[in-house]
C-alpha cells in the first residue's frame, strides 16, 4: 500500500500512473472511513449504561418528537457524565467531527445537546471547534484523496464555486466568511468544492470557525432553553430576551442573501431610457399635423 501511494503521488502525466494515483487515493479514503467508523463503534461500546435513573434513554432525536428526544438525551448524558465526563465529551466531539468530515446532517442536534449539558462558554467552544476541525478534515480529504471524484460527480457546482472565489480573490477571507454565514451555498458544497478553489487551508479553517459561530451560539442557547422548558422554568425575562435575540439574529442571513441577490447595478455609461416620445417621432407627428392644415 505504501509503495502504491508513493508511485501515485510521484508519477505524473502517464495514463497508467494517473489511474494508479486515483485508485490509491480512493483506497486511502475508504481506509480512513473504515478506521474512523470502527473507532467510533468501539468508543460507544465503552460508555456506561445509557439509561438514567429516571428512565431516559440515549437515542438520536427523531423528527416527530425532536424537542422531547433532545431533553431525554440531555438528561441521560448528564447522568452518564457523572460517571465518565471525559468519555462522553470525547464521543460527542468525535461524532460531531465525523458528521462534519463526511457531510452527514445532524450538527444542529449536537449543538442543542452541547448547550443542554455543558456551560455556555464550553458548549460554544465545543461546537465551533468540532465544526471547524471536522470541516477542515473534509477539506483536506477532498484536496488530497477525492478531488477527481468530486469534479466528476458535481462539475457544474464546483465550477460555480470556483468562479465565485476567483471573482472575490482580492478579499477572499471575508467573502468566504460571508458564504459561511449566509445561506447562499450549502455547507456540504462549500466543504467539498473549496479545495478546487484559491481558498487556502488557513482561510478555510478560520473562516469556518468564525462563520459557524452565530449558528453554534444559537444552537447552544436554544439547547439551554429547551432544558429550562422541560423543567418548567420558561417564564422569565431572561428567557424571553434570549429567544427574541435568537429570532432577530436568525434574520441576518436572510437579509444578507437579499442584499447580494438584489437588483444589479446599471452599467456605467448607460443612461435611463426616456419615457416620452423620441425627438424624431415628435418632429414626424408635427410635420403630419402641418400637412393636414394645409
Amino acid at each position: 500500500m505504501a509503495a502504491s501511494l508513493v508511485v501515485a503521488y510521484v508519477g505524473m502525466g502517464k495514463p497508467g500512473q494517473q489511474q494508479a494515483r486515483e485508485q490509491s487515493r480512493i483506497g486511502l479514503l475508504v481506509a480512513i472511513v473504515a478506521v474512523v467508523g470502527i473507532g467510533g463503534v468501539w468508543a460507544i461500546q465503552q460508555l456506561p449504561d445509557v439509561r438514567s435513573p429516571d428512565g431516559d434513554i440515549l437515542r438520536w432525536p427523531r423528527r416527530e418528537s425532536f424537542v422531547d428526544d433532545v431533553v431525554e438525551d440531555a438528561r441521560a448524558l448528564k447522568w452518564i457524565m457523572k460517571q465518565d465526563r471525559a468519555s462522553v465529551v470525547g464521543i460527542m466531539a468525535g461524532t460531531y467531527m465525523f458528521m462534519q468530515t463526511f457531510c452527514v446532517p445532524g450538527s444542529t442536534a449536537l449543538n442543542l445537546l452541547a448547550g443542554a449539558v455543558l456551560p455556555l462558554p464550553s458548549a460554544l467552544l465545543f461546537s465551533v471547534g468540532c465544526a471547524a476541525a471536522g470541516a477542515t478534515t473534509c477539506f483536506l480529504l477532498v484536496k488530497y484523496t477525492a478531488a477527481g471524484l468530486v469534479m466528476r460527480a458535481i462539475p457544474e457546482q464546483v465550477k460555480k464555486v470556483e468562479k465565485m472565489m476567483e471573482d472575490h480573490k482580492s478579499n477572499l477571507f471575508y467573502y468566504f466568511l460571508f458564504l459561511r454565514i449566509s445561506p447562499l451555498l450549502p455547507n456540504w458544497l462549500l466543504n467539498i468544492a473549496s479545495p478546487m478553489t484559491p481558498v487556502s487551508t488557513s482561510i478555510f479553517f478560520w473562516g469556518t470557525a468564525l462563520g459557524v459561530l452565530p449558528a453554534s451560539l444559537l444552537g447552544n442557547l436554544t439547547g439551554m432553553e429547551i432544558m429550562q422548558v422541560g423543567s418548567g422554568a420558561i417564564d422569565s425575562t431572561r428567557t424571553f430576551g434570549i429567544l427574541m435575540a435568537i429570532a432577530l439574529l436568525s434574520l441576518l442571513p436572510v437579509a444578507a442573501k437579499r442584499l447580494v441577490q438584489g437588483e444589479p447595478s446599471k452599467p456605467e455609461g448607460v443612461k435611463e431610457a426616456r419615457t416620452g416620445p423620441m425627438p424624431s417621432q415628435g418632429v414626424q407627428r408635427l410635420s403630419k399635423a402641418e400637412r393636414r392644415r394645409t
